[in-house]
């Protein structure tokens, strides 16, 4: 199975019905879903590296307002948010 793939399955498991717009990097993928609204999916490859992402985004991004405990699993694209790790490994 391709990373897109793989990315696309964990993304339909999540929000329902979507298809992947777009490929955006090696582990990343935009998807869209039935009533429009596009998240991006990403795969870190070590446990550290989401934690780096998620460090950066809570405190050198705008919006910092937002703290990791109000954070869904899943945010619109247009949505400012902090990234969430989804079960399995990385």
């Amino acid at each position: 199975m391709t990373i897109p793939v793989a990315l696309h399955a964990v993304a339909a498991s999540l929000l329902g019905p979507c298809a992947v717009s777009a490929v955006l990097g090696p582990a990343v993928v935009r998807v869209a879903t039935q009533s429009g609204d596009e998240y991006v999916v990403k795969q870190h490859s070590t446990r550290s590296r989401h934690q780096q992402e998620v460090y950066a985004y809570r405190h050198c991004s705008p919006g910092k307002e937002m703290s990791a405990g109000h954070a869904p699993h899943a945010r619109p694209r247009s949505t400012p948010g902090t990234p969430t790790p989804l079960p399995g490994r990385p």
